[in-house]
């Protein structure tokens, strides 16, 4: 008797779990260490429940701490830099004035050519021809 190794035809169905698995392997993470998440407020206590319902006293004091100092603090408080682009603008602090009598560091251009012509036309004193007054189409008799 000969024993003969049956190949067997993976397919396309295998390639695609294959291809499932090691999408779940590269992008999901488990996580083995808790850490809280302080800006987390619980939505609702389950009042049916005896484990669910912590007294303020009966709780760790250290997460009591911990919550209570890190509701308080602002984003200042906690890095150095913003972390957006939205919080710049408050972050540092606002700069020197303009000094305005230094030429070298204040070139405020009243006017800009465009915004001079423009009032030229307005106001009719540039010699640029005006079109005939529209009078309407006339009657064909």
């Amino acid at each position: 008797m000969t024993t003969e190794k049956k190949q067997v035809d993976l397919g396309a169905e295998y390639f695609a779990w294959k291809k499932v698995y090691e999408r779940e392997k590269r992008f999901f993470y488990i996580r083995t260490k808790f850490v809280p998440n302080l800006k987390a407020e619980c939505i609702t206590g389950k009042f049916y429940s005896n484990h669910d319902v912590m007294q303020k006293n009966d709780a760790d004091q250290n997460f009591v701490n911990m919550i209570e100092t890190e509701s308080t603090k602002g984003p200042k408080d906690r890095s150095e830099h913003p972390a957006t682009e939205n919080q710049r603008y408050g972050w540092y602090p606002d700069l020197q004035p303009v000094q305005k009598n230094d030429p070298r560091l204040y070139r405020a251009h009243r006017k800009s050519h465009i915004t001079w012509l423009a009032e030229q036309i307005l106001l009719g004193t540039r010699d640029i021809p005006k079109p005939p007054p529209f009078t309407g189409i006339p009657f064909k008799t």
